[in-house]
């Protein structure tokens, strides 16, 4: 059985008073209920066997009272197993919601809500793991490839807007040119890659990368694409940095989240379904939340690890001063924002 809490209903009023926040970027985690449970999941096991789940009805009321928002994702857990899951996209008013996304793992259908979500225009970003049914099985559980393909293809064929996700580790980085030709076939033109965080089902497991072992990958595939023409847009975190690549990237406006969203020039909010609220997925796990939501209110985080007391207006910031687990290595010592992400051609 789920067990529901509610949004309070006066957020945006709620999150300007507390700490002075200005939501355009409102990331919600809607429920933790999962029908997988992916070997590299961020958000791990427990909280996703816990069955708790934000009201519909308070999410629905609460994401109308932004005056605007450039940017909206829902996600779970898997969001189309939210048990009221089709108010979500039927009464979500997104006419005033620039860019409208939903995240899941595309290995189930309800029919009702996949159309109402077609039908307000929403982004799907839908998690594909491996090039093949071995390796993404491999991480997501026996039948997941032959399940998600299947239903991406019958979203590509209703004309829907889809973005592949996918996080390499240590499993599939030696497979993106097979994810490139899947995407290819199946007709996908977005692609937005993650790199496996050691945290949830990851942390101290065989998946994760070093920095520069990532970073690697990312000049060897990358750097040769980046003026190129091909059909399918790449987005990639760099994620590690030298200590000139990060004074130029800042010199051309690479920031922290706690300065404003990379997706929209007000701030941004990230919401679990725990009621913890963070700036950045850097600190989930943490003690860094900015605050916690009980009943209708907004509790703030007096603690000095307060994610925005923490990073807000600091000249230079490294993420692993928010999580240790994210630190940079000696050839690449710089942290950057797990969301802060290039684009490529390829």
């Amino acid at each position: 059985m789920n067990v529901s809490f509610r949004l309070p209903p006066n957020l945006p009023e709620l999150l300007a008073e507390s700490a002075g926040l200005h939501v355009r970027d409102l990331v919600l985690y809607t429920n933790s209920t999962c029908n997988l449970r992916c070997r590299h999941c961020y958000i791990g096991n427990e909280l996703l066997s816990r069955a708790v789940e934000f009201d519909a009805h308070s999410v629905v009321r609460t994401v109308s009272a932004f005056e605007r928002l450039d940017r909206l994702t829902l996600l779970g857990g898997e969001v189309f197993l939210h048990s009221e899951v089709s108010k979500l996209f039927r009464e979500i008013n997104v006419s005033t919601i620039r860019e409208a996304r939903v995240t899941t793992n595309l290995t189930v259908w309800p029919e009702e809500a996949i159309s109402d979500a077609l039908r307000h225009g929403f982004v799907f970003c839908v998690s594909i793991d491996g090039a093949t049914a071995a390796s993404h099985d491999r991480l997501r559980g026996s039948g997941s490839f032959k399940s998600t393909v299947k239903n991406l293809e019958r979203l590509v064929s209703l004309d829907a807007v889809i973005e592949v996700t996918h996080t390499v580790c240590r499993l599939n980085i030696g497979e993106f040119p097979l994810l490139l030709r899947l995407c290819r076939e199946v007709g996908i033109r977005s692609l937005n890659l993650h790199l496996v965080t050691p945290q949830g089902n990851a942390a101290g497991s065989d998946l994760t990368l070093t920095p520069s072992e990532w970073r690697r990958f990312v000049n060897d595939t990358f750097v040769c694409t980046e003026q190129g023409n091909g059909s399918i847009a790449v987005r990639y975190p760099l994620r590690y940095a030298t200590a000139a690549e990060y004074d130029r990237l800042c010199a051309a406006g690479y920031h922290h989240h706690a300065e404003s969203s990379f997706h929209s020039r007000g701030d941004r909010v990230v919401i679990y379904s725990t009621g913890e609220i963070f700036i950045s997925s850097e600190a989930f796990g943490s003690d860094c939340a900015i605050g916690f939501i009980k009943g209708d209110r907004v509790v703030l985080n007096t603690a000095d690890t307060n994610e925005l007391r923490r990073t807000r207006s600091r000249a230079r910031f490294d993420v692993s001063d928010l999580n240790p687990a994210l630190a940079g290595d000696k050839l690449y010592p710089v942290a950057l924002s797990v969301s802060f992400k290039l684009t490529a051609r390829c």
